[in-house]
């Protein structure tokens, strides 16, 4: 059970705050939230070959409810919840509403100009040093997120998702411009998600 350390005022709250400064405001070990650890826990024990896993949404009031306990610190069991799309819904949110998103809007540009890039190895390095120019707590989530997702495409056959599926369901959620232009919305997008694509090969 995770309890934040800071109970007083509005120190608790971690949804749609800068994932640095809760990493440092509750000392968390790891560089990473306890209620995310769990839930990425809870996905690889109970939900690698669940259908359409991140792709389904789970019932609103439920994830409210999840997302409004967690923001006040009451104690919340994720491996008591019974709905698996539930547990992959309430990460999914957790990064939509982050304030920079995972890959971070300062590196927007930078990543959809390696992706364009036409040599492979050229690609490859350019990733890896963007990756390296990340916050070290993004480092730590980012790589959570690749090993949870590589274990999900070994099931493929029985999840139904795909390399493609998932960069379509959690691009949008890691990648995204601060100030998106409506005339190139559609392409950044699309490189968001190829970006995506990149990263799970």
């Amino acid at each position: 059970l995770w309890v934040p350390e800071s109970m007083s005022g509005n120190t608790k709250r971690i949804f749609a705050m800068p994932y640095e400064q809760v990493i440092e405001r509750d000392k968390c070990a790891g560089k990473i939230l306890p209620f995310l650890d769990e839930c990425f826990k809870y996905i690889e024990e109970r939900g690698l070959e669940v259908h359409g896993i991140f792709r389904v949404s789970p019932p609103k009031p439920a994830l409210d409810k999840l997302r409004h306990d967690l923001d006040k610190g009451i104690s919340v069991d994720i491996s008591r919840i019974d709905e698996v799309h539930l547990v992959s819904g309430l990460i999914k949110l957790f990064l939509r509403e982050m304030p920079s998103p995972l890959l971070t809007h300062e590196l927007f540009s930078s990543w959809i100009e390696a992706i364009e890039l036409s040599s492979e190895e050229q690609k490859l390095e350019k990733i890896k040093n963007l990756v390296s120019q990340l916050p070290e707590a993004h480092k730590v989530l980012l790589s959570r997120l690749m090993k949870l997702s590589m274990k999900i495409l070994e099931h493929t056959d029985t999840n139904q998702m795909t390399i493609e599926n998932l960069a379509i369901v959690l691009s949008p959620s890691i990648l995204s411009c601060k100030d998106p232009d409506p005339q190139t919305m559609v392409e950044s997008i699309h490189k968001a998600n190829k970006t995506m694509v990149f990263l799970l090969e």
